[in-house]
């Protein structure tokens, strides 16, 4: 399904999906009222996000995990106009690694995209 974000780099735009297009899948997959789906999908993803700010892992078997991961200050590149370092402090960042099973998909559907 095709973003028609301006900031999504041309070369994604075909392989980018995003929520309003899943929301429209899931309707159309399950035979339900868009407005009905939307409602739960934003309170997934409302929950899940909720979770992580707690400090919590966000485990779904069978497609992957979400954690919360300290990232350590480091020394960014320079300035372009000073030249002087630019320090960048210490922050949290959400991580997902992906479930053995998805990734065994997405492999699969590569693998058949490339002898197509």
């Amino acid at each position: 399904m095709k973003s028609t974000d301006s900031r999504t780099p041309k070369r994604w735009a075909e392989r980018t999906t995003g929520r309003e297009d899943l929301e429209r899948a899931v309707a159309v997959r399950l035979g339900e009222d868009r407005a009905h789906v939307s409602t739960v999908v934003r309170a997934f993803l409302s929950e899940l996000a909720a979770e992580l700010a707690r400090g919590r892992r966000v485990e779904i078997r069978r497609f992957g995990r979400w954690k919360i991961s300290d990232r350590a200050a480091t020394a960014g590149k320079r300035n372009p106009r000073t030249g002087a370092p630019v320090r960048v402090g210490p922050r949290r960042s959400v991580r997902f690694k992906a479930s053995s099973v998805l990734s065994g998909l997405v492999q699969q559907a590569l693998d058949a995209e490339r002898t197509t």
